[in-house]
């Protein structure tokens, strides 16, 4: 687990340095979030401030776990803890 978060912190640094940050994004070269996405494949939203806003759940895993990556993500980086059913946090929509 650890792996993969540091994997994913190195990309998102790494796409910041390279793109965001030197303005090189060509609009063109956006991908729409639903039309990146294969089936079964789960998804965390982010507003424009950069903060978690939500959780794009597949189609037909409404009712699954949350992955437990997913859920260490949401923990480690935003303080959301998914497993608990009496969550009040209004993070996630």
């Amino acid at each position: 687990m650890l792996d993969s978060v540091k994997y994913m912190q190195y990309n998102m640094k790494h796409f910041e340095e390279e793109n965001y940050m030197s303005k090189k994004v060509d609009p063109a070269d956006l991908v729409v979030f639903e039309d990146s996405l294969e089936d079964g494949d789960w998804g965390l939203i982010f507003g424009p401030d950069g903060e978690l806003k939500g959780l794009f759940i597949p189609e037909g895993k409404e009712e699954q776990m949350v992955p437990e990556s997913i859920i260490k993500i949401c923990q480690t980086f935003y303080g959301v803890d998914l497993t608990d059913d009496d969550n009040t946090n209004k993070t996630l929509h």
